[in-house]
């Protein structure tokens, strides 16, 4: 059983197991299949096993879910929806390096213009959709670059060094983020043999300023971005595969960190699963910060004209480099985490919650 620890008190260490925490923050998807909820009346919450605890900075508690509707992991880790699995052949073009202000060169990986379906497509590899996955449309996008890795907490710790209103008791993290920023950190550092782990407790403002810190036009990926440099074109159309994960159909503790695998966040790129983009733990480990707001309907109207039809409204709508609403009440995280079960590690799984929400099961990485 696993169990929602006090968030001020917990250090997250794989090695002797971990518990789970969030903290201010409220979440949105489509009332069918929350990853993360809250529950403001009892305060309590479950995972695919048990109950569990949370503390929060705020006056309602709040805690983690794993979605009991879609597939369900084997006592190893490993995922049973689906034998088949692919293999990626195309050859990612990676290995592109930027030299941060401070701090070690961070490896890109360079995805060329081209467009793909985004979102749940049901009939394929047995997967359960989620009424804000739908429908499944086309999406064009230029090129761009992403992050081969999450940010570690030792590319964090040079960005705070260099920006110390970022760091554990600076300005603008106590401005802009929860209580429990960094709460994995002691005496404001990464705890030694954490630096590859990907930082976490970090709420979407502080993300978002590691990213453009970096400069040259980087910021946090789009959530289709995210989404194409988690599937590319294996999205079942033109005789390509589905790829429910990243990585293929059959999910396991060698390809993804998720629930029964670890028990908390591993070194990235410890897991094999890659991306097609070349990009690793797109699937499981953490979850990351997107840059658009989060809203359930958005697939559904890309114009953002108020008309909301389910589910067919932008079937083959070619949509050019979405970005999202202008404004919102909740940021877009992907890619389920160490804590969940595999159905949360979907490609097309959305999450939304508050930007200044910090947990050890979300991180990030940049994009440009």
């Amino acid at each position: 059983m696993t169990r929602l620890a006090p968030a001020g008190a917990l250090l997250c260490l794989a090695t002797a197991g971990c518990s789970a925490w969030i903290d201010d923050f409220s979440v949105g998807d489509s009332g069918q299949d929350a990853g993360l909820a809250t529950d403001s009346e009892t305060g309590t919450a479950t995972d695919a096993d048990a109950d569990a605890d949370a503390d929060s900075d705020t006056d309602t508690d709040t805690d983690v879910d794993a979605d009991t509707d879609a597939d369900s992991d084997t006592s190893d880790g490993s995922d049973s929806s689906d034998s088949d699995s692919d293999t990626d052949t195309s050859g990612p073009a990676c290995g592109v390096f930027v030299t941060p202000p401070s701090g070690d060169d961070l490896e890109l990986c360079t995805v060329a213009p081209e467009a793909f379906f985004m979102g749940c497509d049901g009939d394929a590899a047995g997967e359960d959709c989620v009424a804000d996955e739908l429908p499944m449309h086309e999406v064009v996008l230029s090129g761009y670059e992403i992050a081969r890795f999450e940010t570690t907490n030792a590319a964090f710790a040079s960005f705070v060094d260099d920006q110390p209103s970022w760091a554990k008791d600076g300005a603008l993290a106590a401005q802009k983020c929860g209580s429990n920023y960094l709460s994995d950190w002691q005496a404001g550092e990464p705890v030694a043999g954490m630096e590859q782990r990907p930082v976490t407790g970090v709420c979407w403002h502080a993300a978002k300023a590691f990213c453009q810190w970096l400069g040259d036009g980087f910021d946090l990926p789009t959530e289709a971005r995210w989404e194409h440099a988690a599937r590319g074109t294996h999205d079942g159309r033109d005789g390509s595969a589905y790829w429910m994960y990243a990585f293929g159909n059959a999910a396991s503790c060698d390809l993804a960190n998720f629930s029964g695998c670890v028990g908390g966040p591993a070194d990235v790129g410890t897991a094999t699963g890659m991306a097609p983009s070349g990009a690793y733990d797109m699937s499981g480990n953490v979850w990351e910060w997107v840059q658009d707001w989060y809203r359930s309907d958005i697939y559904c109207d890309p114009t953002n004209s108020g008309a909301f039809v389910s589910p067919q409204c932008n079937e083959g709508y070619e949509w050019a480099d979405p970005e999202g609403d202008a404004d919102g009440a909740l940021k877009g995280v992907r890619g389920g985490s160490w804590f969940h079960e595999a159905s949360i590690m979907r490609n097309a799984k959305r999450q939304g919650l508050e930007p200044r929400s910090t947990s050890n099961l979300i991180g990030f990485r940049c994009a440009r």
